[in-house]
């Protein structure tokens, strides 16, 4: 699937699947994180009684989709997409998981997208949201792969202090093989060779639990954007940042721990595209 363009190359639709536990969601309010065998990545999920608690994912695709419960106990909620606002209502008189509780297509994939899910209760007996994972299509190029970095490549620049090699759990991690840093002023890098590693998307992969927190992300030297790690239960190998749309040849991702109080920046694995 997929479609060719006026020069002649054929762009590839590829699905990305982010549960909502990520750190690329903005939320406001969401209450706490069940576990039942139920949901989707070994029992995840995110749940809302507040009106007005919402979950914002921002990426470049040309459809998207949010699943989630539907439950008795749910009611109306809002999506706005781009701005746009749509109204749905997530009752039904049984219990059903990973529904579709949004979707759009056709979308345009060289520009940024914004979606955000709203609890908009109207019952007191009817008033949780449920949201479980997304989903979004993104373009990439025929001639393009998946290529898994561990932390121990030669692309992964560390500084010359405050990283250990031995974090907690390191059984869980993607290749037995982590770092993870409680300094403030540490940075990691990530360079993109042109030629070799020239690729249009990148995800960085890390732990997400109570002992991490917040961080900065850098790419290409442009303005910093600031993600949190912060859970109530600890899952690795889960999307700490990522970035498609771009342009092949040399890229620099710059990663800054910035906990609030001895909190810590796990990371794991990166994914980038590069030409077959």
């Amino acid at each position: 699937m997929g479609r060719w363009t006026d020069d002649g190359s054929f762009l590839a639709v590829v699905s990305v699947i982010i549960a909502f536990f990520s750190c690329l969601f903005v939320y406001g309010f969401l209450t706490r994180i069940p576990w039942t065998s139920r949901y989707s990545n070994n029992g995840t999920s995110t749940l809302t009684s507040t009106y007005g608690a919402s979950a914002t994912l921002t990426f470049n695709g040309t459809g998207v989709w949010i699943y989630g419960a539907m439950r008795s106990n749910h009611g109306p909620y809002n999506v706005t997409l781009d701005g746009e606002l749509y109204q749905d209502n997530g009752y039904y008189s049984g219990d059903i998981f990973q529904q579709v509780l949004f979707s759009a297509v056709g979308l345009d994939g060289s520009t940024p997208h914004t979606v955000s899910i709203i609890n908009s209760p109207t019952d007191p007996i009817q008033q949780l949201l449920d949201v479980d994972y997304i989903v979004y299509q993104m373009e990439i190029p025929d001639n393009e792969q998946e290529v898994n970095l561990q932390d121990t490549a030669s692309n992964f620049l560390y500084s010359t202090s405050g990283w250990t090699t031995s974090p907690a759990n390191l059984s869980s991690y993607n290749g037995t093989t982590g770092q993870v840093t409680c300094s403030f002023v540490v940075r990691y890098s990530l360079v993109v060779n042109a030629g070799v590693l020239a690729g249009s998307q990148v995800e960085l992969y890390g732990v997400v639990g109570p002992s991490n927190g917040a961080f900065m992300v850098q790419l290409d030297g442009g303005l910093s954007t600031t993600l949190n790690a912060s859970r109530t239960r600890s899952s690795p190998q889960t999307v700490l940042y990522q970035a498609n749309g771009l342009n092949p040849g040399n890229h620099t991702m710059r990663i800054t721990n910035a906990p609030f109080s001895g909190q810590s920046l796990s990371l794991d694995y990166a994914v980038i595209g590069q030409s077959r």
